[in-house]
């Protein structure tokens, strides 16, 4: 996971990418949740969701994925709230159209 890490580090250090940074934060967010560097993860999934170019469907995403954690760790209050803000997100995109039946 570490190695995996690394690039996308180096990714955040370069402007060219800005308007991935939602992208790779959430993607280090989950890198971390998955090594149980559950802090490092909310700081990632917090940042995502915090990214000026950040999308409404990653927006959705990051804060669904911050729920996870923060339920994970049993910070029940603080994943409701994630849980309702990917809600919140994912009703104003149009991110589960290719879905629907």
């Amino acid at each position: 996971v570490a190695d995996a890490m690394v690039p996308l580090k180096k990714m955040l250090k370069d402007n060219k990418y800005s308007s991935y940074y939602d992208q790779v934060y959430f993607v280090l967010g989950k890198l971390a949740a998955k090594a149980n560097k559950n802090d490092e993860a909310i700081t990632y999934l917090s940042k995502s969701t915090k990214t000026a170019k950040a999308t409404k469907q990653q927006k959705a995403l990051s804060f669904a994925a911050l729920g996870d954690v923060y339920y994970t760790t049993a910070s029940y209050s603080n994943a409701k709230i994630a849980y309702d803000s990917s809600a919140k997100y994912a009703g104003q995109c149009r991110c589960g159209e290719h879905h629907r039946v």
